[in-house]
Formats: structure tokens, sequence, C-alpha cells
């Protein structure tokens, strides 16, 4: 990440008096560096309240985006930073902006957050028929995740746990090439079908395998996998 100044290494490390001299002595608050982050998206990744809240105090854009699109939201929900999403949502920062690649805050806390954050963002006005530009759901990012609580929460509220995206990547693929055993079962448990296949053949015991994740390999070959299973392209 080049083209960082001394506020954005102080926000990204909470160094709240340093942030609070800087900005005295005549520090930009919305510089971005190379990758258009400024420094809020430096604090709100970070995770401090404190600096994100003097930042604001002090000019900062809410709003801001860098160059993905993605907001200080997006990188709050997206680290688990609960209390500075809080503080960003009550500024008026969009709970459904998209960026480039169709992420929002609620697909970014599906995958890095908490339930409690899922929550709190749905509470909000979130939207959770929200998706990727390639189709992934707020299941998808959670099952990628490894975030059972939060895989758990949109089941109970009606996701389809069979549900596929654009290259028919289920959520079941996106845990198995996480490797989270606990998630994997409780997809399992839940009806997601061992042996679903995305484009060009590949099925969930493929994803794990080529993520070297043996504990879900073993997991997968014990609940029904075929370990013979082919794909409809080369791999290598």
């Amino acid at each position: 990440m080049g083209g960082c100044t001394t506020l954005h290494a102080a926000s990204m490390q909470g160094q709240a008096q340093v942030v609070e001299w800087l900005l005295l002595t005549g520090a930009a608050v919305n510089v971005p560096n190379k990758d258009g982050n400024t420094p809020l998206h430096s604090a709100s990744q970070g995770g401090s309240k404190e600096v994100v809240e003097l930042l604001l105090r002090n000019g900062a854009d809410v709003g801001c985006t860098r160059q993905d699109g993605f907001t200080p939201l997006h990188c709050a929900s997206y680290h688990g930073r609960k209390e500075v999403v809080e503080c960003l949502v009550q500024n008026g920062e969009d709970v459904n902006f998209h960026a480039k690649n169709g992420s929002t805050p609620l697909l970014c806390a599906s995958q890095g957050g908490t339930r409690e954050m899922v929550e709190f963002l749905l509470q909000n006005g979130a939207d959770t028929g929200c998706t990727l530009k390639n189709g992934c759901t707020p299941l998808h990012c959670a099952s990628q995740g490894g975030k059972k609580e939060i895989v758990e929460f949109f089941l109970q509220k009606g996701a389809d746990v069979r549900c596929a995206s654009q290259d028919g990547y289920t959520p079941l693929h996106c845990a198995s090439q996480n490797g989270d055993k606990e998630t994997i079962a409780f997809l399992l448990d839940n009806g997601a079908d061992v042996c679903c296949t995305k484009k060009g053949g590949y099925t969930p015991l493929h994803c794990a395998c080529q993520n070297g994740k043996k504990a879900a390999v073993e997991f997968l070959l014990e609940h029904g996998a075929g370990v013979c299973c082919r794909t409809k392209v080369r791999i290598l």
C-alpha cells in the first residue's frame, strides 16, 4: 500500500493523540494513497472508533471510495470492527453502497465480521438480497469466511443452502475452499449436496484438495464425496 502519509499510518494504528496533532499542523484529512485509501479507510480498518470520530469531526468524507470502490464501511465490516461500523452508519454512510465487484458492507461483514454486526447492518437497512457481480450471496461469503454462526443466521432467515453463483459455485464449495469443518458439516446437515458441481465440473472436494485442506478432504470423503470425480476441464 504505497503513498501513505503520516496521517494514514497514525490512523491505522489508532494513535489518536498523534492524529489530532497532525490535523492541527495541517495534515490533509482526505488525501488518498496510491490505492485510493484515505486516512478514514485506514482508521476504519484499524478499528479505532476514537480516531474515526476525530477524522469525521475534522472533515473526513464518510462516503469516500478507494480505487476498487470500497468505502470505510466496507473496510470496517470486513475486518470485524463493530464499533466503527456503528459509528460510520450513524454518520450517514450508505449501508448498501456497491463496490466495483458488487460488494456491499453486508457481504464484507458476512465474510469477515460477526453475526452481531450482520444483524446491525440489516437492522439499519442493508439489503439481504445483495450479491457480488458473480452472483455470490451473503451465504456464500459467510461460508467462504468459515463463519458458522453467520451461515446459521442466514439459513434461519430462509437463505437457499444450494444457491449457486453464475458459475455454479455453492456455499459448500466456498466452505470447502476455506476448509472449516464446522461450516462444512452445518451446510451438509442443512441439505447441501456433497456432490454438487460448479462450471467445469469442480466439486467441493476439488476445492478442498486444491487448497490443501486435508481435514476438509477427509470429512467430505466420509460424507459421500467421490474420490474419483473428474472435472470437465484441465486443472494443469
